[in-house]
């Protein structure tokens, strides 16, 4: 479980009020989709090299509500997808290859790389408070 200030009373992941509310405006705006996706890139690129951990999952966290995003404990969970497939589907230059996320990060193959070491999952398990 997340520590300090990314456990927040308005709930666990991203399953607060305000979270919910801010993150159900997206789909709708193309601009503010974009501008959170920027955000989550930027405060998750400078720590892809530490450790997936809750240290480091803080900073993410701090910097995507700082960004004014969501609740830390919301943007650490966007955090662990961009970690992780950073980790796994550009750092592996094997998977790399095939992924190509750095060009296209919402391409099939960079999807599918994701997907296939649990970033998603991982993800969406964090955003709705299961740990």
């Amino acid at each position: 479980p997340m520590t300090g200030d990314t456990a927040t009373a308005t709930g666990k992941g991203c399953s607060g009020a305000a979270d919910q509310a801010f993150l159900a405006t997206l789909p709708g705006d193309a601009t503010a989709a974009a501008n959170f996706a920027a955000l989550v890139k930027n405060c998750t690129l400078p720590n892809v090299g530490l450790p997936l951990d809750v240290t480091t999952l803080t900073l993410i966290g701090k910097c995507v509500a700082d960004g004014k995003g969501v609740s830390a404990g919301c943007g650490a969970c966007f955090g662990v997808e961009g970690h992780c497939t950073f980790t796994n589907c550009v750092a592996n230059d094997k998977e790399s290859q095939v992924a190509n996320c750095p060009a296209d990060p919402t391409s099939t193959t960079c999807v599918a790389c994701a997907t296939k070491y649990g970033c998603k999952s991982s993800a969406a398990d964090c955003k709705a408070g299961k740990f």
